[in-house]
């Protein structure tokens, strides 16, 4: 009954907060318009000033960020439009940076930088290190990991990597874009582990449910690393899995352990986790308790399967039996 009650709360919490919003997108859209940013940004910062409520768990917050994540669009296509017609991308980045509060200081910062890398690419480092540094100012859990995944969304598609426009522009390298990825992903994983690590026990529950609702928020990190187009075997093996198995063991959370565990084997190439398997088996046996290992090795199995399966079908008989044998000194480990 009690947590009945609770929900409708939340539900007329959020329903108020995104009245709100529509109101200032109204408002907004009129700014817009009228061709006038300084209003425009007034506008928004109004409304950004929605996300910093502490009253909602995740799946509620998610409710109130879509809406506004819709809106931040037109106001990214606006701003576009003024850079267009000359205004400079670093004077609206610069203007941003004025407001009163975090959260719509950190979106509108985020929102801008990321105009800015797109029309001068030789900044992509220097601003994702800027952005990467602003954030950190954002240390709510729930609000400090949706901060994140939006400087995720709006610069995946703006990271120096293999044959990109940052990268030939000498805009950053593909290191720098491995540097900045891991380490929003750790301070993503700090703040996960955060919802809970006070927790009283009568709490437990609803925490982990909160963690729960926030993983795929978490997993963006890991979704984007794998669409990089420089990825290959061995950045895998040496920069990319090591940095992330380090990541998990900094804190004894099994929550954690687990999940990461499970997004590296079900997101990589089976090419990556069959060539690093030995050392993913060796993380599993070290792992927290309360982590679930069974699972974890279910998880594993299919991968083994589909690639013992691609391998008998190679024509080239001597490879094909060497990679036949390492899949089975695999699957001795395993059992």
């Amino acid at each position: 009954m009690l947590e009945d009650q609770n929900s409708l709360d939340l539900e007329q919490i959020v329903t108020l907060a995104k009245k709100n919003v529509k109101r200032q997108a109204y408002h907004i859209l009129l700014t817009i318009e009228q061709n006038n940013l300084r209003f425009c940004l007034k506008q928004s910062f109004l409304m950004l000033c929605e996300l910093r409520t502490d009253k909602l768990n995740p799946k509620y917050y998610y409710q109130l960020y879509e809406p506004i994540f819709s809106e931040l669009k037109k106001i990214e296509n606006f701003m576009q439009e003024e850079i267009n017609r000359g205004r400079l991308p670093e004077d609206i980045y610069e203007s941003v940076q004025q407001c009163r509060f975090v959260i719509p200081r950190l979106y509108l910062a985020i929102l801008s930088g990321s105009l800015y890398i797109k029309n001068n690419p030789k900044k992509c480092k220097e601003l994702l290190n800027d952005l990467s540094e602003m954030v950190m100012e954002s240390q709510n859990p729930i609000r400090g990991i949706f901060t994140r995944y939006y400087l995720l969304q709006m610069v995946k598609d703006k990271l120096p990597d293999t044959d990109s426009v940052y990268e030939k522009e000498e805009g950053g390298t593909f290191d720098d874009t491995l540097s900045f990825l891991i380490k929003n992903f750790e301070e993503m994983n700090r703040l996960w582990i955060r919802i809970s690590y006070h927790a009283k026990e009568e709490e437990k529950n609803i925490k982990e449910q909160e963690r729960e609702d926030l993983k795929p928020l978490i997993e963006e990190t890991i979704t984007i690393l794998n669409s990089l187009k420089g990825l290959n075997i061995e950045i895998y093996e040496h920069k990319i899995l090591p940095k992330l198995i380090d990541i998990i063991f900094m804190y004894n959370d099994h929550l954690s352990q687990e999940f990461v565990i499970e997004c590296i084997i079900k997101t990589f190439p089976v090419s990556c986790n069959i060539k690093c398997m030995d050392f993913i088996l060796l993380t599993i046996s070290k792992l927290s308790e309360g982590v679930n290992v069974k699972k974890l090795f279910n998880n594993i199995l299919p991968i083994l399967t589909e690639y013992t399966d691609k391998v008998e079908k190679m024509e080239n008989e001597e490879e094909r039996n060497k990679l036949l044998s390492e899949s089975i000194n695999v699957y001795q480990v395993l059992m």
